[in-house]
C-alpha cells in the first residue's frame, strides 16, 4: 500500500482544537485520522490510483466542504 502526508494534520500528527465552547483557546490534539503517525495508508480501489486524494487536498486548500 502507498502511504501519503495526512491532509489533516499535514505529517505533524497533532492538530488544534478549541479547548471548548466556552474557552475558544487552541490546545494541541492527537491526529485521530493518522494516529499520529503522520501518514495514511491509501489502497488503489477507494483512493483510485491517488487521483480522489489529489482531488481532496485541492478541495480542502480552496476551502471547500465535501
Amino acid at each position: 500500500m502507498e502511504r501519503k502526508i495526512c491532509p489533516r494534520c499535514f505529517g505533524n500528527g497533532y492538530i488544534m482544537v478549541a479547548e471548548s465552547v466556552e474557552k475558544p483557546k487552541k490546545v494541541p490534539a492527537q491526529c485521530t485520522m493518522c494516529d499520529s503517525q503522520g501518514e495514511v495508508e491509501l489502497d488503489e480501489e477507494s483512493y483510485n490510483g491517488g487521483k480522489a486524494y489529489a482531488a481532496f487536498l485541492q478541495t480542502f486548500f480552496k476551502g471547500r466542504k465535501q
